[in-house]
């Protein structure tokens, strides 16, 4: 940031100069190379080429290798553009939890004909889905992972504990399915 600020408060020939010495090859990999042969009338532009790169260019590859991520998940991706209100409480801080009637959003019941036994079954379920629902709204709790290595559940309550730190999916994908497949009492009551 400091870079950023130093540009943008650039007023005289002199600190020009000092960008140039100091900071030029820096700006230059910034997609910027004509910072060598600026002029004081040229530091607004200069500025706001270093701006789109850091904020944009920078980041374009990972965002894409995100979003091609997540529409290998069934078009996850496109999903959520087509609902991005939805999904709001998941990719940004709103300072509230992602609540039951968020998640159930989430989903689109086919149900069978109205008035079938199919249909008649269907609605049980759903019933207990949302009974589900309500239990788990506020049922994840975190631990740091140095006496327990795998995600459990608590005996006393609907509450789910999962690892501090984890940074891959595939891992705590892995954690999960080895404490569900692997312990007979894993989430009993």
């Amino acid at each position: 940031m400091y870079i950023f600020f130093k540009v943008f408060l650039c007023k005289t020939q002199e600190e020009l100069n000092e960008i140039k010495a100091n900071l030029g090859d820096w700006i230059a990999d910034c997609g910027v190379p004509g910072v060598y042969s600026a002029t004081l009338d040229d530091i607004r532009r200069i500025y706001g080429q270093m701006i789109k790169h850091h904020i944009y260019f920078r980041t374009a590859d990972m965002i894409n290798q995100f979003k091609d991520g997540m529409n290998s998940c069934g078009n996850l991706w496109k999903i959520v553009e087509k609902s991005w209100k939805v999904f709001l409480p998941v990719f940004t801080n709103q300072q509230r939890g992602l609540t039951r009637e968020d998640f159930r959003s989430l989903f689109t019941v086919c149900w069978s004909e109205a008035g079938s036994n199919l249909r008649e079954k269907e609605e049980d379920t759903i019933f207990c889905w949302e009974l589900f629902l309500n239990k788990i709204q506020a049922s994840i709790d975190f631990y740091t992972p140095e006496n327990r290595r795998l995600p459990f559940a608590s005996t006393c309550g609907m509450v789910l504990f999962l690892p501090r730190g984890i940074q891959e999916e595939e891992e705590l994908t892995d954690m999960l399915n080895t404490a569900l497949k692997g312990y007979s009492g894993f989430g009993k009551i």
